[in-house]
């Protein structure tokens, strides 16, 4: 898998932790202090935004009184009480990471959450210095889906795209690194017991854990 790579490239939220039920948890009470009650299609929309486009989304097509920023910074406050107590990195992310910067790796995060949350959640975990660049919803001008950040890290490094390795959770994420020819790792929920064609179709391996990864 790291044949010929010289750039890995992280995902956060679904591939280095577990915070979807998180974000799950904070909307239904944002929500639900206004009385309004999200379905599952609903939730979904606003989970498959990044974080400034779903502050954006929220405050314009919902009846809530706040402005975008202000959405924002109610989600900065609640995100990081909730992840500094329910949210730690996936068994084996650590060690991998060591092996990583042991082999000289350059390593980058490309996430669509926000830089205070990140911040936090790296410091929090002791990983913070471990990453030679990290790039969150507020450092692009277009967050994933589109490739931006992606090539933004390679370009950095001065790395060709097909010397990139890029971890992901998300099909659009997935999406956005394979479209510039980056190589792909998806990180699957082990609690899946059906091969997901789909995926498998998009990315260059999957793993449901790290601990199945040798350098």
């Amino acid at each position: 898998m790291f044949e010929n790579v010289k750039t890995v490239i992280f995902d956060v939220d679904g591939t280095m932790v577990d915070s979807v039920h998180v974000w799950k948890t904070i909307n239904t009470e944002f929500f639900g202090q206004f009385g309004i009650l999200l379905d599952t299609e609903n939730m979904r929309q606003i989970l498959s935004l990044g974080f400034d486009d779903a502050a954006e989304y929220c405050s314009r097509n919902y009846n809530i009184p706040y402005t975008a920023n202000e959405v924002k910074n109610i989600w900065n406050e609640k995100g990081i009480e909730y992840y500094s107590k329910q949210v730690t990195l996936k068994d084996g992310f650590r060690e991998l990471l060591e092996n990583l910067k042991s082999n000289n790796f350059k390593i980058g995060v490309a996430t669509n959450n926000s830089k205070k949350i990140i911040n936090f959640l790296f410091q929090k975990e002791n990983i913070l210095k471990k990453f030679d660049i990290i790039l969150t919803s507020e450092d692009v001008q277009k967050r994933k889906p589109d490739p931006e950040m992606f090539v933004k890290i390679a370009n950095h490094f001065g790395t060709e795209l097909n010397n990139c390795l890029v971890f992901e959770d998300s099909k659009t994420g997935m999406m956005a690194a394979k479209i510039v020819g980056m190589k792909v790792c998806a990180v699957l929920d082990k609690s899946l017991t059906s091969k997901n064609t789909e995926i498998d179709s998009m990315v260059d391996y999957s793993i449901t854990s790290f601990r199945e990864l040798k350098i």
